[in-house]
């Protein structure tokens, strides 16, 4: 084996990082310098990044396109884009809960051992609409004053959080997402960013198209260009699409003013009462 010569190779590569703050797009290029250097040292050192640079542990790399004010109790939500192009709402205090129905088609089974493998699996989810209405109905009857709002995506279900506002380290939402086999991998992701969030457009893929190949922050004037010509074919081909399906609301009726103006914005950009093909 060559091990040695690989890394005496190796020396002359270039390493790119991406960096972010708050405040100034200089903060944010300081930090990605210092991440690369990181990198490089320990690549030069013979050794590989540890696991705190993969996915989890740094802000999504998405462009902030609007907050929404929900009124003074809540923090605002945020309207983003995510890598592969669908709009995405955050929010850090209302709760949704991902949900997979189990699927025989070779892409959801390798997803499912995926998440198997690296998050752990219970073995069982939900598979209909009446065995995810009975689920919910059993909680709030064991949970009196909680609301829960249904909705039907392409790949499974999404619960909303009704009667108020909760963290994503909640004990209480663990509990709700563990009852309804939530989806391990988007609850990991929800504890680790702090927030919780919810796809609002359609899955390229699911509508005939590839991912946008230029991502934000644009790196120059044409790949900005690339990614707008793939942003207008995207709008057409979802045009008669939905992205979630509103099924009916289970438990305590009355809903906490700001996910009422949440529920707004999900309900009118995901087209959840339109009779559109789920995508």
């Amino acid at each position: 084996m060559h091990f040695p010569k690989f890394w005496a190779k190796a020396r002359h590569l270039n390493f790119t990082a991406w960096g972010w703050s708050d405040d100034s797009p200089t903060e944010a290029s300081i930090d990605a310098h210092k991440r690369a250097e990181k990198v490089a040292l320990l690549f030069n050192a013979g050794q590989l990044p540890e696991k705190s640079y993969g996915y989890g542990d740094r802000p999504l790399r998405e462009e902030v396109l609007k907050s929404f004010n929900l009124g003074r109790d809540s923090e605002p939500a945020l309207l983003t884009r995510n890598s592969y192009g669908c709009l995405v709402i955050n929010t850090t205090q209302i709760p949704f809960i991902d949900i997979d129905k189990p699927n025989g088609n070779s892409r959801a089974s390798l997803m499912d051992f995926l998440k198997g493998f690296f998050v752990g699996n219970s073995g069982h989810s939900v598979a209909t609409k009446a065995q995810l209405q009975e689920e919910t109905q059993k909680w709030c009857n064991n949970n009196p004053g909680w609301g829960l709002r249904l909705y039907e995506t392409a790949a499974g279900f999404r619960v909303l959080v009704t009667n108020g506002l909760y963290n994503p380290d909640d004990a209480a939402i663990a509990r709700l997402s563990a009852d309804l086999k939530g989806d391990p991998l988007y609850r990991t992701l929800c504890l680790r960013h702090k927030s919780f969030r919810a796809r609002l457009t359609p899955k390229p893929w699911r509508c005939g198209m590839k991912s946008p190949l230029s991502r934000w922050p644009w790196l120059n004037e044409a790949s900005e260009q690339q990614f707008r010509a793939w942003e207008k074919a995207y709008a057409e081909r979802t045009e008669n699409l939905a992205t979630c399906r509103f099924i009916e609301h289970v438990g305590n009726s009355s809903i906490h003013p700001a996910i009422e103006s949440l529920i707004k914005i999900h309900d009118e950009i995901s087209r959840a009462y339109s009779p559109l093909q789920l995508a």
